[in-house]
């Protein structure tokens, strides 16, 4: 990536947030971390962040409702969904959060090198979605 971003990461865990944070950081990234999409949405009314990072499963507000919200406004924030969970008998939530209007979205585990290329493709609108073995 040549220029550094403004990343709002939006995780419950909170080891998965620091390291997702850290991961950021280490690529010259600015990285802030909220634990629900509620919060999400309060620093997106404070300040300008260049992409969202968030996850599916959380309190309070989830990251398909954080997308439902987000997308009724006129902001083209790019989103990248990640979840460890991801599919339930009926609903792939991971699907669904595309549906919504995630640019991106990865099943945790993934590598530095898939995130990386998420985030490639997400600012670039590409819709594509980076391989997971990569």
């Amino acid at each position: 990536m040549d220029e550094p971003l403004h990343v709002l990461v939006v995780e419950d865990d909170e080891l998965g947030a620091r390291t997702l944070a850290s991961l950021l950081r280490s690529d010259g990234h600015r990285a802030e971390i909220v634990h629900n999409g509620r919060r999400a949405i309060e620093r997106l009314k404070a300040e300008r962040f260049d992409l969202l990072i968030t996850d599916i499963y959380m309190p309070d507000m989830d990251g398909i409702e954080l997308l439902r919200t987000l997308r009724q406004s006129s902001d083209p924030l790019p989103i990248i969904a990640i979840s460890g969970g991801g599919r339930t008998v009926q609903v792939d939530y991971l699907e669904l959060a595309r549906r919504l209007g995630a640019a991106q979205v990865l099943r945790k585990p993934f590598t530095l090198r898939v995130l990386r290329a998420a985030i490639r493709a997400a600012m670039s609108g590409a819709s594509e979605l980076p391989s997971q073995t990569a």
